[in-house]
């Protein structure tokens, strides 16, 4: 899953020898095809929307607070996939879910209650 934009798929057979470049353009999932934002919904999805993007804008310090008091091998198994991706994508890529699971004081009627704002505002 990646966010929505233009991309540069690159084909090598290593990274100092690609061999095949082409440019795609990624659709906007939840946009384009009218999809429902649940827990499954990557970050940089859900900030597009503004119920959304206000929402992850009052809980990331607490995120981060989480990660930083996790240490680095038990952020790690939190966010299993951070290592693989682009530093600026990072928690970008993570899906709503892993968010959910960092902040058990957020209660599950509050995610669903932004997820049902999130749908009636698309």
């Amino acid at each position: 899953r990646v966010a929505g934009g233009d991309y540069e798929v690159q084909i090598g057979t290593s990274a100092e020898e690609i061999v095949l470049r082409q440019l795609i353009k990624v659709e906007d999932e939840y946009i384009e095809t009218g999809r429902k934002y649940n827990i499954m919904t990557p970050v940089c999805d859900a900030q597009k929307n503004p119920e959304g993007k206000a929402f992850l804008e009052k809980i990331m310090p607490k995120v981060n607070e989480r990660i930083s008091r996790l240490g680095k091998d038990k952020a790690r198994q939190a966010t299993p996939y951070q290592e693989l991706m682009p530093k600026t994508m990072r928690m970008m890529t993570e899906p709503l879910q892993t968010l959910m699971r960092m902040l058990p004081d957020i209660p599950e009627t509050e995610w669903q209650a932004l997820f049902e704002r999130m749908n009636q505002g698309r």
